[in-house]
């Protein structure tokens, strides 16, 4: 699945979407501590 996020990344909007992906994944390391 996250593969998948990281593929429609690149294809799309590579540096905005780039932003999102880490924020999201920021968002579930914090959850997750």
């Amino acid at each position: 699945q996250i593969i998948g996020a990281v593929t429609h990344v690149l294809v799309n909007e590579p540096t905005k979407g780039y932003g999102i992906f880490i924020e999201n994944m920021l968002k579930c390391l914090s959850d997750l501590s």
